[in-house]
């Protein structure tokens, strides 16, 4: 079994674990609102399906990351705290830890919906998905030393995050430029056809 098969089967396990009834339930109110929104949206600024569809997904998924990473974990006495870049990584290797390094997979692939989301909205830099993760990511730090429900990193999960969102786009835009290209070629290729 590969590292992504088992990180796959590891997050299966792991969201099923930590996300209640509850929280699916809230997550599809806010998928219902948020298409109601995106339905007004294209009959009074003329949205096409496409961009009500990723509008609709996108609140729910935020919603969701926040559940997996801050709602639904148990309150702590204290604040935990990780200040120190790649600790993550650096304990996995002294300790020999494979759940350390399917956890920084993780939150590497929980943001790539993010990243395909904001291509799917019309977000078009890189630095505007960036500046979004890197303000998501932060929330969601902050929000777990506040109610002290997590680990704060100041540093790992934020970057697995925003690289995570980084994929997603960049993957996205491939696909969306090779699929853009063979319609392209298609076209050229029927317009090139003679009829006798």
């Amino acid at each position: 079994m590969d590292f992504f098969e088992t990180t796959a089967k590891y997050a299966y396990r792991q969201s099923l674990k930590i996300l209640t009834w509850r929280d699916l339930a809230v997550a599809f109110a806010i998928f219902i609102v948020s298409l109601l929104v995106g339905v007004i949206m294209r009959k009074q600024k003329g949205w096409k399906w496409k961009t009500v569809s990723y509008f609709s997904l996108l609140f729910p998924y935020i919603y969701l990351v926040f559940a997996i990473t801050v709602i639904s974990r148990q309150t702590v006495r204290n604040p935990r705290v990780e200040l120190m870049p790649f600790w993550s990584y650096i304990k996995a290797l002294r300790s020999d830890s494979k759940i350390l390094l399917w956890e920084c997979a993780l939150n590497v692939f929980m943001f790539v919906p993010l990243g395909i989301g904001l291509q799917g909205l019309g977000v078009r830099k890189l630095k505007w998905v960036i500046l979004i993760a890197v303000i998501i990511s932060y929330s969601i730090e902050f929000s777990q030393l506040l109610t002290k429900r997590g680990l704060f990193e100041l540093f790992d999960d934020p970057f697995h995050n925003v690289f995570g969102a980084i994929i997603g786009f960049t993957l996205w835009r491939m696909i969306m430029k090779r699929c853009s290209e063979k319609s392209e070629g298609q076209a050229i290729r029927q317009k090139n056809i003679h009829y006798f």
